[in-house]
């Protein structure tokens, strides 16, 4: 059915099966092994192929140039969308294949002691072994996960969390909305999952989380027999294994990438490995600020490097080089690409000012260091991108806004840093290892997520990781009015609307949570508002207004 050109995805989400799911693989070069797997929640992937189906059709008249202009435009289209068509689907058919055998068993569930409701993960176990799918415990596993919450944290699994759940473990993202309680959702699929005795993993954004969630969630799974870890930024490499070797895991998936990685540099066999043999299955929370915001930047292990003396004291040289050097004079800026280019009237001024005859002689190399020095002049900022305490340069994460003291730059950026703040120059690292959070989880067997603001990014969470969206509704009708972004053509502009929107926040004792992306943008809105006599509280990467 085409309507206006473009094809209705709800017309076809239901018959849609793996072979049509193909077609888009063919017209899109998506990856056909991931298309394989076995997912039950196909409501985006349906509605995506539904699209294609109507691909021949209509792709000309709408102007683009190839069928395969049309079609990324359309999926990206479908998956984007406000409320995309497929969950009808996905929600109905989980209501009644998990929902309601779920609720069914509940009289019998509390009808069990405790000591009885841990029985039943050996008798799963069991099971299992037999031949038993996971699919086929489901309702039951969730019900004995609801009623030993009821009886250890005194919370009862809403319908709608037994659905968010169960669109976890079928290896799907659930956007639910702040509030609706992922975090005890996660215990389902992650009880049901551990069954298998391989391994689940709940990746979280911050240690914080991570110990918060595994103290709560985890006296559920200790009930129930299970064994509990968690691996923070502290943890020694002994601790770690034990905390991978348990059941359920909690850990920050910076972390857990890290852990990859060294391991890698392992041979197979080596005592020092940390991680399972397998990876087996992933939670993420926060799912789309894991794998959208914080996936674009590579999570790489380094090593410690030893210059000596004569290289080292280029750094501070260079870097009052650089200070002489005038912007599209002698060099330009990329401040896309965070990256310099010096120009001929640079060379030449660089090298009177140094006293050679080459910057780039290779017995005596001064093009790197003053590249560098440039950059940590021109694109790296202070307060954005870093900050400075007790005479250390300190990066800060540009989507968190936190400090993070043990990451550096490297190909000796954060040594020219270091010169152009007049601080002591740390030992410098090489990259050692590698990975991007995109190809990392892609080597999970199954990966799932769950967020308050995935329907944004479905796109690209879709192209990237093969990962669909489904929103999961709300247990109650949501009053919360949500308005549309407003875009302004200045900055100044957008900070006076902004100070409008506090100003009559504050007539009305309403409090007001600010989020801004960098240090110094939370303090020009700190002084408009100190300005204007408006009692507030300053919290950044600086260490007078970091949180203790």
């Amino acid at each position: 059915m085409v309507q206006g050109g473009f094809c209705d995805p709800l017309e076809h989400s239901r018959k849609t099966s793996v072979a049509n799911a193909r077609l888009l693989h063919k017209a899109g070069r998506m990856s056909d092994a991931r298309l394989k797997r076995k997912h039950k929640c196909t409501g985006v992937r349906a509605a995506a192929t539904s699209v294609v189906q109507s691909t021949n059709t209509v792709y000309s008249s709408k102007g683009y140039r190839s069928k395969r202009g049309f079609l990324k435009s359309a999926v990206e289209s479908v998956l984007s969308s406000g409320k995309n068509t497929g969950d009808e689907a996905t929600i109905d058919r989980l209501q009644k294949t998990v929902v309601e055998p779920v609720n069914a068993l509940e009289p019998s569930m509390e009808a069990l002691s405790l000591d009885e409701l841990r029985d039943k993960t050996a008798e799963f176990r069991e099971r299992l072994n037999n031949g038993a799918s996971l699919d086929s415990l489901l309702p039951e596993a969730f019900a004995v996960v609801r009623e030993t919450s009821k009886r250890v944290l005194g919370l009862r699994h809403f319908d709608v969390q037994l659905l968010g759940g169960a669109v976890l473990h079928e290896g799907c993202i659930a956007e639910m909305y702040t509030g609706e309680g992922k975090t005890l959702v996660a215990t389902l699929p992650s009880y049901l999952n551990a069954l298998t005795g391989r391994g689940v993993l709940v990746g979280t954004v911050n240690d914080y989380l991570a110990k918060r969630d595994m103290e709560q969630m985890g006296q559920i799974h200790r009930a129930l027999g299970l064994t509990v870890g968690i691996v923070l930024q502290s943890s020694a490499p002994e601790e770690r294994k034990e905390a991978y070797a348990q059941d359920i895991t909690y850990c920050t998936c910076q972390e857990l990438g890290f852990d990859y990685l060294r391991d890698n540099n392992f041979v197979k066999e080596s005592p020092d490995l940390v991680l399972r043999p397998d990876l087996h299955f992933i939670i993420v929370d926060e799912v789309d600020s894991i794998l959208v915001d914080e996936g674009r930047n590579p999570l790489i292990l380094s090593e410690v490097l030893l210059y000596d003396d004569a290289y080292q004291t280029k750094f501070p040289k260079a870097a009052e080089v650089a200070a002489q050097l005038e912007e599209g004079v002698h060099y330009k800026v990329k401040l896309r690409d965070h990256n310099a280019e010096l120009l001929d009237a640079g060379m030449l001024r660089a090298e009177e000012l140094i006293g050679v005859k080459d910057l780039w002689d290779l017995n005596d190399m001064w093009g790197d260091p003053l590249l560098n020095a440039i950059k940590a002049k021109s694109v790296f900022l202070r307060d954005v991108h870093y900050i400075v305490k007790d005479g250390k340069v300190i990066l800060v994460d540009q989507n968190s806004g936190r400090a993070v003291p043990n990451r550096r730059y490297g190909e000796q950026m954060h040594e020219a840093l270091e010169a152009k703040e007049g601080v002591e120059l740390q030992n410098p690292t090489k990259n050692k290892a590698i990975i991007t959070y995109s190809r990392f989880f892609k080597l999970f067997e199954k990966a799932s997520g769950m967020t308050g603001t995935a329907r944004t990014e479905a796109a690209e969470l879709w192209t990237q990781y093969k990962l669909g969206v489904v929103t999961v509704p709300s247990n109650r009708p949501n009053i919360r009015k949500d308005y549309p972004l407003m875009l302004y053509m200045t900055e100044e502009a957008k900070f006076a609307a902004a100070f409008d929107e506090f100003w009559w926040a504050h007539k009305v004792f309403r409090p007001v949570l600010v989020g801004t992306t960098s240090v110094e943008g939370s303090e020009r809105i700190s002084g408009m508002l100190r300005e204007n006599g408006i009692p507030h509280s300053l919290l950044n990467a600086r260490p007078k207004y970091a949180a203790a």
